[in-house]
């Protein structure tokens, strides 16, 4: 059994398909909503043993000051890590990934999906941040370093396909396996599959 858990709805991403990083604008009040450690402690306590994976999720997991507590806290449960980022604060998704793989177990997979929604300007326009792929493709190449000494690492490719980004998909596909990325490496999805997404120009895509 697979669960993935939203942890946050803080994204410093502004994605034209996806409305997350409104939500404590519109009702900052939903903010006090969001889980605790002590709560996300005892879900991990009463139903790790019972899952094959429990990853976390958001907006942007690294904006939570306590991320690497709860990944750590994943890591003595007997899970692995299993999350997506962006590379919109570089710095920080980085010291997140050291200081996360400093704490967590030797025997410990540590995967890791960067969100790709596109080449180069096609990127940004979709996630409405300039200047994030070159981020992302600085974030690919340090993680490639890293791997070399630390086998837990695994990089996986996330994309969301959407009316903006569509015609690309062939040659995004093509950008990552000369890469050196293998099939199973890179996943995508519609944007209208998550209930998060309010675009209503993707529905219908398919």
């Amino acid at each position: 059994c697979f669960v993935r858990m939203s942890v946050t709805n803080i994204c410093d991403n502004k994605c034209t398909m996806c409305g997350i990083w409104k939500v404590y604008l519109r009702n900052p009040e939903k903010r006090k909503e969001e889980v605790t450690f002590n709560e996300f402690k005892k879900f991990v306590e009463k139903n790790s043993k019972f899952l094959d994976l429990l990853g976390i999720s958001g907006g942007q997991v690294t904006m939570r000051k306590d991320a690497v507590k709860m990944w750590e806290l994943l890591s003595k449960s007997g899970q692995n890590v299993d999350w997506n980022t962006n590379a919109v604060n570089l710095p920080k998704v980085k010291k997140c990934i050291t200081e996360t793989l400093k704490k967590i177990d030797k025997d410990v997979i540590y995967k890791i999906a960067l969100s790709v929604d596109g080449l180069g300007d096609m990127h940004d326009k979709v996630r409405g941040t300039k200047g994030e792929f070159k981020n992302l493709m600085a974030l690919l190449n340090w993680l490639t370093e890293k791997q070399k000494k630390d086998k837990r690492i695994r990089i996986f490719i996330s994309h969301n396909v959407t009316p903006t980004n569509y015609k690309q998909f062939v040659e995004f596909i093509d950008y990552f396996i000369n890469k050196g990325f293998k099939q199973h490496q890179i996943f995508f999805r519609a944007s209208d599959e998550l209930g998060r997404f309010e675009n209503d120009k993707s529905q219908g895509l398919f």
